[in-house]
């Protein structure tokens, strides 16, 4: 009769858990396509985003889950009221698994009613195993500034939004995944001379590039849950007593730093309108690779002969991903005039880092010792381009070297 009763509770709480899960689903699909409008912050026990459904942001998202993220339809970034493109921020306590396309909004370019690009938008996607069916997790780019009316400076480009991961993310083959940051928008061109006030304008300053940064805090989550990221997406790799091989870290490249804008154009009596100054390449950090799993230790099994087989051999540990710092925008001349007008300073390209490869799992003890794993290798660093005009090169510094696994031993009641 208790067991009954127990049995009971358990099953509805379990249901009660489902609807409410499906309702938090449900709720901001059915939101998004009847209504036309969707909540900004959604905090729920699990999200699951249909195949079926499309979410068309007119302003930031930013859902968080105490379990999973599951995105299997479309999140398509557009801009919000002010013109800037829509972020996206993910995060969930154990995994987002992301099966269509989401897309962070492009700043909008400068029209009649503004003089300065918009910026993009930016993507966070932040849990302990971020699992992608897309090779590359890009931001939005800034647009462009509007060219000067007569007399009047120009618009700057808007900056490029930044592409960002706390975890492992991996695509489902295992690969890594680049992130992209976006780009700056363009400056706008200084305008003319104004016969009226003999004023000229000065270029508008290009926007600078957005980061691609990767980072790992979760690896103590990891543990805790038991979730090892390529089993995760292949239970198969678990069929024997070998260790798993670490994840590779995610690649990155910061945004390109947009050109300045060429000065208003003067005549032989007054000096010409400045250049503006190009905007900087966006700073990348590549992801760490995760350590390889231990060997299984089978001194307490038995084969074929009666006696147990040798230890599973440690798994190797993630590479390191690459990095590639945002080249910094090309500066632009000063308008004609008497003199002309300043060039713009080129911008400064991107620093670049990543994070340690993966150390290689032990061997595991057997009739033989299992051999340990090797160490994950350090992936190539190429620091950001400086723009034409004085940029200068980004900086480059990477992570520490790996160690590889310890071997197993025999058996010690072999050994006597």
């Amino acid at each position: 009769m208790m067991f009954n009763k127990f049995k009971s509770i358990v099953i509805r709480s379990t249901l009660c858990a489902a609807i409410v899960a499906l309702f938090a689903a449900h709720s901001l699909a059915a939101a998004s396509t009847s209504s036309g409008e969707i909540p900004k912050v959604i905090q729920t026990e699990q999200y699951a985003l249909p195949k079926s459904k499309v979410l068309n942001l007119t302003e930031d998202l930013y859902i968080k889950s105490d379990s999973t993220i599951l995105i299997d339809g479309a999140i398509i970034g557009g801009n919000t009221d002010n013109g800037d493109g829509t972020s996206i921020t993910l995060i969930a306590a154990t995994k987002i698994i992301i099966n269509g396309p989401i897309l962070a909004g492009d700043g909008l370019d400068a029209d009649d009613t503004t003089i300065h690009g918009r910026n993009g938008g930016s993507i966070t996607l932040d849990a302990p195993l971020i699992i992608y069916a897309g090779l590359t997790v890009s931001a939005g780019s800034g647009g462009n500034g509007a060219d000067g009316k007569p007399g009047l400076d120009a618009g700057n480009g808007g900056q490029g939004g930044n592409a960002i991961t706390r975890g492992v993310i991996i695509t489902k083959s295992g690969a890594p995944v680049l992130l992209a940051g976006g780009h700056g928008g363009t400056g706008g061109w200084g305008g003319p001379l104004d016969e009226e006030t003999q004023r000229v304008g000065d270029g508008g300053n290009g926007g600078h590039g957005g980061n691609a940064d990767a980072t790992d805090p979760h690896k103590q989550a990891r543990m805790a849950l038991g979730i090892i990221p390529l089993e995760s997406i292949d239970k198969t790799r678990r069929s024997g007593v070998d260790g798993i091989s670490g994840a590779p870290g995610a690649h990155a490249r910061g945004g390109r730093g947009g050109d300045g804008g060429v000065g208003g154009d003067a005549n032989f009596a007054i000096g010409g309108g400045d250049g503006g100054n190009a905007g900087d390449g966006g700073n990348a950090r590549a992801g760490s690779g995760s350590d390889g799993s231990d060997g299984k230790d089978t001194c307490d099994g038995f084969g074929a002969t009666g006696f147990p087989p040798p230890g599973g051999n440690g798994g190797s540990g993630g590479n390191s991903g690459f990095a590639l710092g945002g080249s910094g925008g090309r500066a632009t001349r000063g308008g004609m005039g008497n003199p002309w007008g300043r060039g713009g300073d080129g911008g400064d390209g991107g620093s670049t880092s990543n994070g340690d490869p993966g150390n290689g799992g032990n061997g595991g003890n057997g009739n033989g010792a299992g051999i340990g794993g090797s160490a994950g290798n350090q992936n190539y660093l190429i620091g950001g381009r400086g723009g034409l005009g004085g940029g200068n090169s980004g900086d480059v510094s990477g992570g520490s070297e790996a160690r590889g696994g310890g071997n197993g031993q025999m058996c010690e009641w072999l050994r006597d």
